[in-house]
Formats: structure tokens, C-alpha cells, sequence
């Protein structure tokens, strides 16, 4: 809307003024967040705000509807196994850091590329380049919305596997250079991606045994914002080393056939599976999934395993 205001062609933009008016945004959250959103209770419990914990555990139990739910639980006196680094599975960590650089340097990539090539090689004479930014950006939203629905409903590495190939042919189309390549370029570009996402930072997360699960996803998301902060860079530097935008497009598709290549021969599938083990002492509770919380109710299995509470 701003770029609209300001001028419809993308030729001679203000970009002071559009990041001043960028900041809005991050202000209106600013506001809310201190208004409205709570602290982890995971954090308070250790900073010994009990209560505080207690009672955000209780409004996300009324917020999800599971008033059946035990929110209670104590501290234990000796404290929890910290996860290191060098506990983590190698093989499956570099390969989940790798595919997180690779998601985020492709994505952030795109986002540099097409205000610099949207307005000189896809809009017509009718149709501003704003307008078809636009159209790609909303499209992004039943991408996000199909991401949702197949993380519940398909395995990750499916999930995954349908991101890398059709980002990959995307990626492909859109270095064509062909007026039909660019359009489904262009929008396979920004849908993929946004289908993917959801799947693949759950994945992250559940790859991970609950003692070094914090450290594991710290890890590879901490990878993948590298690959964000260096994509605008990497597009430049292979623009000018190349002369075309299309080497760009052409080193993104053969990165996510790697990331393929090393989800499919690396990363276990998570779908439908717990880390968590069962002993004689402490049974396994159906109602526990490892991918709730982290505040213990007390108990550790012979193993070391913290059992948690199912909220």
C-alpha cells in the first residue's frame, strides 16, 4: 500500500519513507505483546514465579479447551540435564542446518530479486508492478494455510519433499526467462515456500530429544537466519559474478535437490512418534507427547528422561 502511494511503477521510491512507515507495524505489535501476551511459563517457574507460571498454564488450558488437564507440578531440587552441543546427533543435525540455510537463503533471496525484477520483467503497460507484487504476496496466504493443514495431516519429510521439488521447478520456470515461465515461476516461488515452512521447523523441533531439544532447534534455526541475513548478499554477489539474475534462480534450485537428497538420507521421519520411553517405575501416559513444554512435574525416568505435564 505504501509502494502504491508512493509510486505504482517501483522506479523512483522513496525507501526512506517506506522503512519509516515499516517501523508501524512493529510498533502495533510492540504495544500488544506488553499488553496482552504472557510470559513463558517455563521461564517464570525457573525464575521462581510459580504463581505467574501456574496461572499461564491455566489460561492456555481454558484457551484450548482442555479444563481436564493437570496444570500442576513442582520444582525439583536438582535441576535439569542441559543440552550441548556435542550431545546432538551429528548426521542429523548438519543435515537440518543445512536445510534451514538453504529454506531461508532461497526465500530471502527471492524477496531481494523480484522488486528488482517483477517491475522490469513481468509487469505490462496496465498493470503496475506493485499490483503484481501484491498478488504474490497474498498468495502466500493459502500457501500458509495448505502448510497448516498437510503438517497435520501428511508425514514432514512429505511435506518437504513436495516444498524442495516445487520450489526447485519454480525456481527453474522462473530463470527461463519465458513470459509463462516467470508467471509460474514468480508465484511457485512464493507459494511452495510457505507450504513447506510449517513442517519444516516442526521437524526441527521434534528431531530432538527433550533433554537437548532446546539446544538442537536453537541451533538449526540460528543456522537458517545466517542464511537469511547473508541471502541478500549471495544474490548480488552471483548477479554480478554471472551477469544475470538467472544464476541465482539456477543455485537455488540445485540447493534444495541437496536439501532433498540429505532430508531423505539423514533426517528421521518425526510424524506420530515420541522420544519419550517408558520404564517400570514411570509408566507411559498416553496423554504425553514430547513436544509439550518443558516444566517437569517432578518425576525422571532410569534414563534421565524428564516427563512432563500433558498441557
Amino acid at each position: 500500500m505504501v509502494m502504491w502511494l508512493d509510486d505504482p511503477s517501483m522506479k523512483h521510491l522513496n525507501w526512506r519513507m517506506l522503512l519509516l512507515a515499516n517501523t508501524a507495524p512493529a510498533i502495533l505489535f510492540w504495544l500488544l505483546s506488553s499488553l496482552y501476551l504472557k510470559e513463558s511459563p517455563v521461564f517464570a517457574a525457573a525464575s521462581g514465579n510459580l504463581q505467574e507460571a501456574h496461572d499461564t498454564l491455566h489460561e492456555m488450558r481454558r484457551l484450548n479447551g482442555k479444563e481436564d488437564v493437570n496444570i500442576d507440578f513442582e520444582r525439583t531440587s536438582e535441576s535439569s540435564p542441559q543440552g550441548r552441543l556435542s550431545q546432538l546427533p551429528a548426521g542429523r543435525s548438519v543435515a537440518l542446518c543445512i536445510v534451514c540455510f538453504c529454506y531461508n537463503l532461497t526465500i530471502y533471496g527471492t524477496f531481494t530479486a523480484f522488486p528488482q525484477l517483477v517491475p522490469r520483467l513481468m509487469h505490462s503497460e496496465t498493470e503496475s508492478a506493485v499490483l503484481e507484487l501484491a498478488k504474490g504476496a497474498c498468495l502466500e496466504i493459502p500457501g500458509d494455510l495448505f502448510g497448516l493443514l498437510f503438517a497435520l495431516s501428511l508425514p514432514r519429510k512429505w511435506v518437504l519433499y513436495l516444498y524442495f521439488i516445487g520450489t526447485a521447478t519454480s525456481s527453474v520456470l522462473f530463470a527461463s526467462g519465458t513470459e509463462q515461465g516467470l508467471i509460474l515461476g514468480f508465484y511457485g516461488n512464493k507459494l511452495f515456500p510457505q507450504m513447506g515452512s510449517v513442517s519444516l521447523f516442526v521437524l526441527a523441533a521434534e528431531s530432538f530429544d527433550t533433554q537437548i531439544r532446546a539446544t538442537g532447534t536453537a541451533l538449526a534455526l540460528g543456522v537458517g537466519r545466517l542464511g537469511a541475513c547473508l541471502a541478500p548478499m549471495v544474490y548480488e554477489f552471483t548477479t554480478n559474478s554471472f551477469g544475470t539474475y538467472q544464476a541465482f534462480f539456477h543455485m537455488s534450485s540445485i540447493l534444495l535437490i541437496l536439501c532433498l537428497i540429505f532430508t531423505a538420507a539423514f533426517i528421521p521421519e518425526t510424524a506420530g512418534k515420541t522420544w519419550l520411553r517408558p520404564t517400570e517405575s514411570t509408566p507411559l501416559r498416553e496423554d504425553i507427547k514430547a513436544s509439550h513444554g518443558t516444566i517437569t512435574d517432578g518425576s525422571t525416568t532410569n534414563d534421565g528422561n524428564i516427563w512432563q505435564p500433558a498441557c
